[in-house]
C-alpha cells in the first residue's frame, strides 16, 4: 500500500503513517514516522494509557537517541494494523514530550513485517507485506 509523505513542521515532509496500535484493553489510532533509524517501535506514554497498559509493568530497558539523550523505556506487546495488516509485536513506551506528535515505527517489530520502498522524490513510501 502506498502512503504519502506528510508535511509536519513546514520544513520537510517525511514518511509518516497512522496505526491502528492495540493491547488486551483497547485500540487507538497512532501516528508514527517510519523510521528506518529506530531500533524498536518507540510510543508515547499516554498512548499506552489509553490502551489500559501499566507503563512500569513492562520491560524496563534505556534508549539512547540520535541526540545522544538516554532515557527509560518499558516495553510491551501490542498488536499493529496498517494497510489491512494486523500483527503482534513489541512497543517501547516512555513519557518523552515529542511522543506525543508521534511515535516511531522501528526495525524490530515494524521493518521485519514488510518490504518497505522510500520514494523521497515522489514524495511517497510503500509498505508491502511480506510472510515472517
Amino acid at each position: 500500500m502506498k502512503f504519502e509523505y506528510t508535511l509536519l513542521d513546514r520544513a520537510f515532509k517525511r514518511p509518516y503513517a497512522t496505526l491502528q496500535v492495540g493491547s488486551a484493553k483497547g485500540s487507538r489510532k497512532y501516528k508514527v514516522l517510519i523510521d528506518s533509524g529506530a531500533d524498536v517501535n518507540v510510543f508515547s506514554a499516554s498512548l499506552a494509557d489509553r490502551l489500559g497498559i501499566v507503563l512500569e509493568e513492562g520491560e524496563l530497558m534505556s534508549v539512547r537517541g540520535a541526540t545522544g539523550a538516554e532515557a527509560t523505556f518499558y516495553k510491551h506487546p501490542i498488536s499493529i494494523t496498517v494497510a489491512g495488516i494486523t500483527f503482534e509485536t513489541r512497543a517501547a513506551f516512555a513519557d518523552v514530550p515529542h511522543l506525543e506528535l508521534a511515535g516511531l515505527a522501528g526495525q524490530e517489530g515494524f521493518f521485519e513485517h514488510f518490504l518497505i520502498t522510500f520514494d523521497a522524490e515522489n514524495g511517497e513510501f510503500e509498505l508491502a507485506p511480506k510472510r515472517i
